[in-house]
């Protein structure tokens, strides 16, 4: 092999390694990491006659009760994408006392993708796409009783 033969195949060679790893890093330049802030809001049952949740007196934290005893602090939450796969996990803080529910915030860092299952704890699992998060402000309200 000349050696223009040789430095031929290599600019080549180095052409190929570049155009390949921008093309790669170009599919994944505008993935980027969201926080996923939210509420899961235990409210009162609808007849007003019970209630889902309870507080002592002079505590600002809460808990479920009468069939939401499963709600309290430290509620799982996981996160999957369109394949299944779970792309991101957290827990909820503890329960706050507001007079119409019992709070419990989250913060979650996400993976960008098109499509996002959220389950809290085993309370079934909503929808979502990018685009709502998006709209949504990466903020999730979920209620619950």
């Amino acid at each position: 092999m000349t050696n223009n033969a040789f430095f031929l195949s290599l600019s080549i060679m180095i052409i190929n390694f570049f155009v390949v790893t921008d093309v790669s890093m170009a599919k994944n330049k505008h993935r980027e990491d969201h926080f996923l802030y939210g509420v899961f809001k235990l409210r009162d049952s609808r007849d007003g006659h019970h209630k889902n949740y309870d507080s002592r007196i002079g505590n600002k934290e809460c808990h479920g009760v009468n069939g939401y005893d499963d709600i309290n602090g430290n509620i799982p939450i996981t996160i999957r994408n369109a394949k299944g796969e779970i792309i991101a996990t957290g827990n909820t803080s503890v329960g706050e006392y507001h007079s119409t529910s019992c709070d419990f915030p989250y913060k979650i860092r996400l993976h960008e993708t098109d499509f996002y299952t959220v389950e809290v704890g085993r309370r079934g699992k909503l929808n979502y796409s990018y685009q709502d998060f998006i709209n949504m402000d990466w903020i999730l309200i979920i209620s619950l009783g």
